[in-house]
């Protein structure tokens, strides 16, 4: 047959839907989407749980070791691979407020890198950081000052410390930064979350020469969400991540089933003297035909899930993923054509 006449008979099976090619392209077009949204959701998940772990501090390790802390040694932990923000800190006497010297608050003195540890904009701004907590009991912000029993203090900067299973001292305290001394505790957010660099932590605690050096105690500033948590192996691990493999399989076997309802209307071309070749060449028209108009509807279905917030849907995989279920619906219907059989015509009649 010549490409024109292949192309005819194509348009007037999918005009008279002879070959079902609404249906299938519809399918196509769901079955691709679905699966890239599919990954898009599980993708959105990974990077949600990442966040709520960043967020509630649970990515803090701490060591703890009485007046045994390095703050030198805590704060070059930011140089370390997998350990950005590290600094030291260590208890002091409460706070007094001239105006109320009956009450007192929780004080800690600070390495100068502490405040990197609470995502705080102001390291090296002379002055103490409050806790959001305490400064709305105060009445006090950024740039105020406290009356202390000890003079008066400035206040840099306010710091949130929610009550969300994280390290409850800080939640109504006054941290204020000092540039030498032994301290308590190295902080230091580690992330991915692992106990892999656990012996750089225990390396900022300097010992001794006598037997009364303090135990050195590791733990975590919020243990609510779990000790570990590797996002980046559950991204590699994820089943999603086979998305377009499934995509492509799906619309291989939307379109073998498409070829198979159709056996007798193939069979009886062929028993008519069709040769194979102008069969497949029909075939393959129309699957073309039908595939790419899946592939743009995948793609619209795709994008229309990342405007509605349903999934951060990439574009690229959306389309990646939409092209390679168009690609795959070719060999599964000329996988499917090659088993009919001429011989079988009167078979396929009585299953029709």
């Amino acid at each position: 047959m010549r490409p024109s006449a292949i192309l005819s008979e194509a348009l007037r099976n999918l005009r008279s839907g002879t070959s079902r090619a609404v249906f299938l392209a519809v399918a196509v077009a769901i079955l691709a989407a679905g699966a890239t949204v599919a990954d898009a959701v599980m993708v959105d998940s990974l990077t949600r749980r990442a966040e709520t772990y960043l967020a509630s501090g649970a990515a803090i390790r701490t060591v703890v070791s009485r007046q045994q802390i390095d703050i030198p040694s805590c704060d070059a932990l930011d140089r370390a691979q997998g350990v950005p923000p590290a600094g030291a800190l260590r208890e002091e006497q409460p706070l007094r407020l001239a105006a109320l010297p009956g009450t007192s608050f929780p004080r800690f003195a600070v390495s100068p890198r502490f405040t990197r540890v609470l995502d705080l904009p102001s390291e090296g701004d002379s002055g103490a950081f409050v806790s959001r907590s305490l400064a709305e009991t105060l009445g006090v912000s950024a740039g105020d000052t406290l009356l202390t029993t000890e003079g008066v203090i400035r206040i840099a900067s306010i710091f949130e410390w929610p009550a969300d299973g994280r390290d409850k001292r800080l939640g109504r305290a006054v941290l204020v930064p000092v540039p030498v001394g032994a301290m308590d505790e190295c902080w230091a957010l580690v992330w991915p979350a692992t106990t892999d660099r656990d012996g750089l932590l225990r390396a900022t605690a300097f010992a001794t020469p006598d037997s009364k050096t303090p135990p050195v105690v590791l733990a975590q500033v919020n243990k609510s969400l779990g000790s570990t948590l590797d996002v980046a192996s559950e991204y590699e691990e994820r089943v999603t991540r086979l998305a377009p493999a499934f995509a492509a399989l799906a619309a291989a076997a939307v379109g073998a089933v498409g070829v198979r309802l159709r056996r007798l209307e193939i069979a009886a071309a062929l028993h008519a003297g069709a040769t194979r070749s102008s069969v497949y060449a029909v075939l393959s028209a129309e699957t073309v035909i039908w595939s790419t108009a899946a592939a743009a509807g995948a793609s619209g279905l795709a994008a229309v899930a990342h405007l509605v917030g349903i999934a951060s849907v990439s574009v690229a995989t959306g389309t990646l993923t939409a092209l390679l279920a168009a690609a795959a619906a070719l060999p599964g219907v000329l996988a499917a054509a090659s088993g009919i059989r001429e011989r079988h015509l009167f078979r396929y009649f009585k299953d029709r």
